[in-house]
């Protein structure tokens, strides 16, 4: 689990989040709102889909973000967070500690 989270905020612009997201070399960012509740995570896949398109530095990422987020625990065995990426066929999971976003494990983690 890494705790050094890139994280953005959902009134970002995908123009913004997309150069931070090749500046840092990562394939997942989890947005939060004003209060630091996780509301969404962008991935590189999402932002795949509107490169090239003209409209990018308007965009906003609450629009196309993942808005159903599923995450883990601190308390969750390193197999079982492997079992729940499988299972759901997703790259990362946030991992959240009395609804506040401490870390995430990416597939690089496992």
């Amino acid at each position: 689990m890494s705790t050094k989270i890139i994280t953005a905020q959902d009134i970002d612009s995908l123009e913004l989040v997309l150069k931070m997201m090749l500046w840092r070399d990562i394939h997942h960012t989890p947005i939060l709102n004003n209060n630091l509740d996780l509301v969404g995570l962008l991935t590189w896949t999402d932002v795949q889909k509107y490169l090239g398109d003209p409209k990018l530095s308007k965009q906003g990422i609450s629009d196309i973000m993942q808005k159903e987020v599923i995450t883990a625990h601190p308390d969750m065995l390193l197999e079982e967070a492997k079992n729940l990426m499988i299972e759901k066929d997703i790259g990362c999971l946030p991992v959240m500690k009395e609804e506040r976003l401490i870390g995430i494990i990416t597939s690089n983690d496992l």
